[in-house]
C-alpha cells in the first residue's frame, strides 16, 4: 500500500508540474506576443513618420524646381533686355561719335 500511496504521489506530482508547465509557457507566449506586437506597432508609426516627412520633402523639393525655373525665366528675360541696352548703348555712341 505504501508503494501504491508513493506512486499515486508521484503521478500528482508530474501531472501538477506538466499543468503548471504548460500554463506557465503559455503565459509567456502571451507576454512574447503583446511584446512584438508593441514593437511592431512602434516600427509602424515610426514608418508612417519617416513617410510623412518623405512627402514633405518631395513638396518641398517640387517647390524649389518651381522657383529655379522662374528665377532661370527672369534671367534669360534680364539678358536679353541687356542686349538690346548694349544694342542702343552702341548706335547712340555711334551716333555721337559721327556728330562730333
Amino acid at each position: 500500500m505504501t508503494i501504491e500511496l508513493s506512486l499515486l504521489i508521484t503521478g500528482v506530482s508530474v501531472a501538477a508540474a506538466v499543468y503548471f508547465a504548460i500554463k506557465g509557457s503559455n503565459r509567456a507566449e502571451k507576454a512574447d506576443i503583446k511584446n512584438e506586437t508593441a514593437s511592431l506597432t512602434t516600427v509602424i508609426v515610426k514608418l508612417e513618420t519617416i513617410g510623412t516627412g518623405v512627402t514633405e520633402i518631395k513638396t518641398e523639393l517640387a517647390k524649389v524646381k518651381n522657383d529655379m525655373q522662374e528665377d532661370h525665366d527672369r534671367l534669360v528675360k534680364v539678358e536679353e533686355s541687356l542686349g538690346t541696352l548694349w544694342r542702343r548703348h552702341d548706335e547712340l555712341h555711334g551716333m555721337r561719335g559721327e556728330e562730333k
